[in-house]
């Protein structure tokens, strides 16, 4: 518990590291304490079309209540010439013996472009320590947009 810290240099690496096929450079801070854990970290994306134009931000925040867990989460995304966007998330997991029901709620709101929404909630349960079976479902309603709705059922083991 306590704090960390972290610092990230990726190279340009292409579509599979950093944004635009530019470097990317990662400062971070994690604290855990407790029922309490936040963090924050910075990142400035460089390429070709516009070097260090692009930065993210994110933010986050959760605390265990005892019988459920609770979270805040944000994002602010720069991205110079093009539309900014700006993400917010809210999070329970509420864990009951080997099941743990879960809820998100998040939007996004993008210049220009109006604000997205939508919802995940799941059931997982737990089959050992390592393996689970979970359903999930999903509903996202972009700006003028019907809403897209998806479910899905998952069984995974951790070697």
């Amino acid at each position: 518990s306590g704090f960390s810290f972290k610092v990230n240099q990726t190279d340009a690496v292409g579509s599979n590291g950093s944004k635009d096929g530019g470097a990317a450079t990662q400062y971070g801070a994690n604290y855990a304490n407790g029922p309490l854990a936040a963090m924050i970290d910075v990142t400035s994306y460089g390429s070709a079309a516009a070097a260090g134009a692009d930065k993210r931000t994110r933010t986050a925040v959760s605390y265990n209540l005892g019988m459920a867990r609770v979270g805040l989460g944000m994002e602010n995304n720069n991205n110079g010439a093009a539309a900014d966007a700006d993400k917010t998330l809210f999070s329970v997991s509420v864990p009951m013996g080997a099941i743990t029901l879960g809820g998100v709620y998040a939007t996004t709101k993008t210049d220009g472009a109006g604000t997205a929404k939508g919802y995940d909630l799941s059931a997982q349960y737990a089959l050992s320590k390592r393996t689970y079976v979970a359903l999930q479902t999903q509903s996202i309603k972009a700006a003028g947009a019907n809403a897209a709705t998806n479910t899905r059922c998952q069984f995974a083991h951790s070697f």
